[in-house]
């Protein structure tokens, strides 16, 4: 037990890096004043060349790990228009479907012109991240978590395999649940739909993990990292005192199975909707100018480990 408790890496990360350089310093202060070691930037932005260069000096010496947010959800695609006309508005070509629709197409036939849709764009961000990085070895994860629906998450395999690149983490964003029951005193702090949208994706794993070992095999997944995952109960609520109470647990269970741990965080609030990718989408408005990404800044900003 003890040399796993040496070797494992705790990621203190944070989702959505990108969408504007301001929000990226934001995000970074964390880094300066406190715990990040990692990210996970948004391959469509279109600032994301100037937001790579404030991290590529960590990135290359391996202090700032940086993840390959794929998105979906807003803004535009990276891949041409005609190749993917399934997944944005016509008129003002922004990404346009959402989970729930996603869901449902994954039950249809259209999943099968759908994935040529999200191979089309899966190829061009992954492409436009390993360009950034200058590295064929990709860590991904998706905004929303888009990646975990089974015919999106088949569309992102075989387009890793099809362009050879080699897969150093990929993010399954489903907690133990362990620690949350032993701690009822945080109950009331979970929101219902972290709940609901837990048990989905939980849910959905299950098709996924069989996707995945069909692929287990190829040289391209041989040395796959999918730490324990912390942050789906309390998404854009992991203040101090829940990180605190909680993380403990968390670090016991990935040491007990010899894998790293992952602490989900979005700490880069934007308070004006015309810096964002999708002005007019006002769940998006309200998720970037959320106030608990203040409480999730100070979790970060902690001067000692947690």
């Amino acid at each position: 037990m003890q040399s796993l408790i040496q070797t494992m890496k705790i990621f203190y990360h944070a989702d959505d890096f990108g969408v504007t350089v301001n929000q990226s310093n934001t995000i970074l202060n964390c880094r300066r004043n406190g715990l990040l070691n990692s990210v996970s930037i948004i391959p469509n932005s279109p600032h994301v060349k100037e937001s790579y260069e404030l991290i590529a000096g960590d990135v290359s010496s391996g202090a700032l790990r940086c993840v390959c947010h794929l998105n979906f959800v807003e803004g535009l695609p990276l891949a041409p228009i005609s190749m993917v006309k399934g997944l944005i508005n016509p008129s003002s070509c922004l990404f346009k479907n959402s989970f729930a629709k996603m869901l449902r197409i994954n039950l249809s036939p259209l999943r099968f012109r759908y994935k040529a849709y999200y191979k089309a764009e899966i190829r061009a961000q992954l492409k436009a991240v390993s360009d950034l990085t200058k590295s064929r070895t990709l860590s991904i994860d998706s905004h929303q978590h888009y990646h975990m629906i089974p015919f999106i998450f088949e569309a992102l395999m075989e387009v890793i395999t099809e362009d050879h690149y080699k897969v150093g983490y990929l993010r399954i964003p489903v907690d133990p649940i362990k620690p949350l029951i032993s701690c009822p005193r945080l109950w009331p702090k979970v929101p219902p739909v972290n709940i609901a949208k837990w048990g989905l994706l939980k849910l959905l794993y299950m098709r996924d993990r069989a996707i995945l070992a069909r692929y287990a095999g190829a040289a391209t997944f041989k040395d796959m990292n999918t730490a324990v995952f912390f942050g789906m109960f309390f998404t854009c609520r992991m203040e101090r005192d829940v990180v605190s109470r909680l993380l403990p647990a968390y670090r016991r269970i990935a040491s007990s199975h010899g894998r790293d741990l992952e602490l989900m965080l979005h700490p880069g609030g934007i308070y004006d909707k015309n810096e964002l990718l999708d002005p007019s989408n006002k769940d998006l408005i309200a998720f970037y100018s959320s106030p608990f990404r203040y409480s999730e800044q100070k979790t970060l900003l902690s001067k000692s480990k947690l």
